[in-house]
């Protein structure tokens, strides 16, 4: 079946095919296998200053898989994960973004409380800390001259912390708007 009189039927075959591997990447969601080894807690402090490091380059050290969506938005997800961490990615801006889900708000401000505290050790008693709240949302900036930017985020609902490193020269605010969620990133 290579002649020209079957090449509609290998051209509908093809399409399907691919149809099929697309639909099955896009229930999956970002990699499973591909994700690294949720490090442990000790190791927080050397993993975070390698992101801090690969900010300088917008973090093209630390960029795997790129994942597109069909409004042709995108992130990559990020080859080296913060410990204990639910997903790692990097969203445009660029700026570099961890997650760790939660079983409801107070478990969610116990994992940030816990990542506020790390982070201060991790960055030392140089970098300036300010902290921001809000009814749903709070947040913690940890900068310093010529550094990047290290935020800490809890959110109630859903219950989610985030750490988000933007690279030197970055607004002085943080982060601002909101996160895109995987779900509505891969199911707009």
């Amino acid at each position: 079946m290579s002649g020209p009189e079957h090449a509609p039927v290998n051209r509908a075959a093809s399409i399907v095919i691919v149809g099929v591997l697309l639909c099955h990447l896009a229930q999956a969601g970002p990699q499973e296998a591909a994700r690294p080894a949720r490090a442990s807690w000790e190791s927080f402090d050397r993993v975070l200053q390698s992101i801090l490091e690969a900010s300088r380059d917008r973090f093209r050290r630390v960029e795997g898989v790129r994942i597109e969506n069909r409004r042709r938005e995108f992130y990559f997800e990020a080859k080296t994960y913060l410990p204990q961490a639910s997903y790692c990615r990097i969203l445009e801006g660029p700026v570099y973004c961890c997650e760790w889900d939660a079983k409801g708000p107070s478990a969610a401000l116990s994992v940030y409380e816990k990542l506020v505290g790390r982070i201060k050790g991790a960055v030392g008693e140089q970098w300036a800390q300010t902290a921001r709240m809000g009814k749903a949302r709070k947040d913690t900036l940890f900068r310093a001259e010529g550094r990047a930017i290290v935020q800490a985020i809890w959110q109630s609902d859903p219950p989610k912390v985030y750490v988000l490193v933007l690279p030197p020269g970055s607004s002085n605010e943080g982060y601002t708007g909101n996160i895109p969620s995987i779900e509505n990133f891969l199911h707009p």
